[in-house]
């Protein structure tokens, strides 16, 4: 990790114990800025959104983390967050969609599934 965003890093989570909001909020996107793939900058300034009680903020910078994790191979983490957002927002087609196309189906039960379709088929006259 560079200097400059480990720096940031490290003052925003100080910024953040003494519950100087604003402060740690532009630190964490900064992080962000320097790195637009950085989870932890994401997550924790989701975080300082949540302590502050600012639900469409916490929702959309998570929706940001999905797409972090997503593009890191991090399935199971985008999932995770997927069901976060829908803890907080059950009604989002948005996160359910994201949870749909994160979630990996074993060939096994897919299969079978199929088949059971076509078995269903099959026994209609």
């Amino acid at each position: 990790m560079p200097a400059e965003l480990d720096n940031l890093l490290r003052e925003a989570d100080q910024y953040y114990a003494e519950r100087q909001w604003e402060q740690a909020l532009e630190r964490y996107q900064k992080a962000l800025e320097l790195e637009p793939n950085n989870g932890e900058a994401c997550h924790r300034m989701a975080q300082v959104y949540a302590v502050r009680g600012m639900l469409n903020n916490v929702i959309s910078t998570y929706f940001q983390l999905i797409d972090i994790l997503e593009a890191s191979g991090n399935l199971e983490g985008a999932v995770q967050v997927a069901e976060w957002i829908m803890m907080l927002r059950p009604e989002s087609d948005k996160a359910r969609m994201k949870l749909i196309g994160n979630v990996e189906i074993p060939q096994e039960a897919f299969l079978a599934v199929l088949s059971l379709g076509a078995d269903k088929a099959a026994s209609k006259p």
